[in-house]
């Protein structure tokens, strides 16, 4: 049984989205993608381990939280969920701090390019997409 995940599509107050590179061992390929991990059962909340995540990651806090959605990963034969959360206003506030064994890199990319870059094939996991899909749904662009 996997744990349950939160995912961060995380904005900057200029426009930016906080996004990680990282290699995947399951597609052995390096990817672009949105801060996000398992829960932590001694957390409180999906926020407090969006939260850890997001700093985690990329060193990164924000000012204002919103929870996006939640979906099923792969309810064929997992039983966990992954809940979304909008982070704004997100800021450095230190070096990232990843778990053993994740090689991270911060890469920030204007907001108006998260399309392009998803429609390209250049992020393709399907929970980074269903994510930008709330965001989209939330800001209402076309």
């Amino acid at each position: 049984m996997a744990p349950d995940w939160v995912n961060v599509v995380a904005i900057t107050a200029d426009g930016k989205a906080v996004l990680v590179r990282q290699f995947r061992h399951g597609t052995e390929q390096t990817t672009l993608e949105i801060p996000g991990g398992a829960v932590d059962p001694s957390d409180r909340s999906a926020l407090a381990d969006a939260r850890r995540e997001l700093r985690e990651e990329t060193g990164y806090v924000a000012r204002r939280w919103t929870r996006l959605g939640v979906v099923d990963p792969n309810p064929a034969f997992q039983t966990n969920a992954c809940t979304t959360f909008l982070a704004e206003g997100a800021h450095p506030a230190g070096h990232p701090d990843p778990d053993e064994g994740e090689e991270l890199e911060v890469v920030l990319v204007p907001v108006r390019r998260l399309k392009s870059l998803a429609r390209r094939g250049v992020v393709r996991h399907a929970l980074v997409i269903v994510a930008f899909y709330w965001w989209w749904t939330l800001r209402r662009t076309p």
